[in-house]
């Protein structure tokens, strides 16, 4: 269980990096596999100020893996700018895992109260490094130990496959309580009963909330609000697991009862007959087809419902979905599939030639309406037009954030993965399958900046970054 839990820094860093975050996961460092999304703040929400301080939990949800990440964030000046909204910060990474909140806390400020005390990464508020891996990093103590403490996020109550992106909420604090004993409680209450949520911040500073206030695009929830929803989270739990009882008691006696039917509802042989079938004969062969398929179906409903599988030592892309008997179920699908078809029209067949009346009538074939949808998605796609249109562009302080990573002389679809993971919310969110479609229109905003045969970037900056947003439509 050693790649489930690793620790991780990350920061401001100035021309030419810009924004970093590097991980440290079992004996390996990483800096974009083991946790892809940024953990940089929005300047257009939420920024840092100096003696500020922020905490934050965000989770992940990268091919079929959770991973959640608990970070502290502090004011720090790049080393070679003064300029605002700088930090650096350290966090504790989960994958797929579940540490008590008490040992995550007590692991993130030994890791962060260790990384901004040495003089080797920060004097009197400045970085003294100018790249996320040159930072000296101490792992906390018993970090070791701690990974035989983790259980599986899949085994608790509140693991979650559905994590919602464009949810991300400030969490004021509430006021004349014991610092630590609320960050404990942010930790857990973030983890356990918010968990389709991506991210929710946490801080103590009246700037920093203040801020977040005027800028209007981080929902605030007060410190009652917050922990309140726990108790809604338990209730509606409960109640999932009364229906999940009722329904597994009401799928046992079913079985039970089908078990002891009589032969008029098990299945017989077909064969060949010369005579003709009676009313009663065909009306059982079609009760017979309707069962069969009734079983099938609810084969495939189990095989889509079957939960991850996750086994510690087996890596993550080899990780399978599926149990073994659903895979066999897989095997002889094609041949179960041939068998219905056959049946189906070997009964209507025998149905329009002998008893063509309107006794039965239950095998029916319907065809489902192609959405309207599904057309307009084609004809957006022969008009070759960005949806939606952009109706805004990025402010100079978020086009020198891209200038940092130095635009002359990279390739335009480059460019644009630097641009979504900058704007997840203005750009990424409504553009991130439109690339090829958003690197046009770029390069119609700023034709002067590219060339024509393989659209490289000849200009150090872009003046035009188009973006989407809501409030302007």
């Amino acid at each position: 269980m050693t790649d489930l839990l690793g620790l991780g820094v990350f920061g401001t860093f100035g021309k030419p990096f810009g924004f970093q975050q590097v991980f440290y996961v079992g004996t390996e460092y990483y800096f974009d596999k083991v946790f892809n999304s940024t953990l940089d703040l929005n300047t257009n929400s939420i920024e840092l100020f100096p003696n500020t301080e922020l905490y934050a939990v965000k989770r992940e949800l990268s091919n079929g893996i959770l991973s959640i990440c608990i970070c502290k964030y502090s004011y720090a000046n790049e080393i070679n700018s003064n300029r605002g909204g700088t930090f650096i910060g350290s966090c504790i990474l989960l994958k797929e895992a579940f540490l008590d909140a008490s040992v995550i806390y007590s692991f993130l400020e030994e890791l962060h109260n260790d990384l901004v005390s040495s003089e080797k990464n920060i004097i009197n508020s400045k970085l003294q490094v100018s790249e996320a891996i040159q930072l000296h990093v101490n792992e906390p103590t018993n970090f070791d130990k701690a990974k035989s403490q983790l259980s599986f996020l899949k085994d608790t109550e509140f693991y979650s496959l559905k994590v919602n992106q464009t949810k991300k909420f400030l969490i004021v604090p509430k006021a004349n309580e014991d610092s630590a004993t609320q960050v404990k409680a942010f930790i857990e209450n973030s983890i356990q009963y918010f968990n389709d949520v991506d991210t929710l911040y946490f801080t103590f500073d009246e700037k920093i909330i203040t801020y977040v206030n005027q800028k209007g695009i981080l929902k605030s929830i007060n410190w009652q609000t917050f922990v309140d929803r726990k108790e809604e989270v338990i209730k509606e739990r409960a109640e999932k697991r009364r229906i999940d009882e009722e329904r597994k008691i009401e799928l046992e006696r079913n079985n039970q009862s089908k078990n002891h039917t009589n032969n008029d509802d098990s299945f017989t042989n077909w064969t060949y007959k010369k005579q003709k079938w009676g009313k009663s004969e065909v009306k059982k062969r079609v009760d017979e087809h309707n069962k069969l398929f009734e079983y099938c179906y609810e084969l495939q409903n189990q095989k889509s419902n079957t939960p991850m599988h996750v086994v510690p030592s087996q890596p993550y892309f080899e990780r399978q979905p599926y149990s073994h008997w659903n895979n066999i179920f897989e095997d002889y699908k094609f041949l179960i599939s041939v068998i219905l078809n056959l049946l189906l029209v070997l009964t209507i067949v025998i149905y329009i030639i002998f008893f063509n009346s309107s006794e039965v009538r239950y095998i029916t074939i319907s065809q489902e309406e192609v959405p309207e949808q599904a057309e307009t998605k084609k004809d957006k796609a022969a008009n070759n037009k960005l949806e939606p249109v952009p109706n805004s562009e990025l402010n100079s302080n978020d086009r020198m954030r891209i200038e940092r990573i130095g635009l002359k002389g990279r390739k335009g679809k480059d460019i644009i993965q630097f641009i979504f993971t900058y704007n997840p919310n203005e750009i990424q969110l409504y553009y991130k399958d439109q690339v090829d479609l958003y690197l046009e229109y770029l390069i119609a905003k700023n034709p002067d900046c590219f060339t024509k045969e393989d659209d490289i970037c000849n200009c150090d900056s872009l003046v035009h970054i188009p973006s989407f947003k809501k409030d302007n439509q």
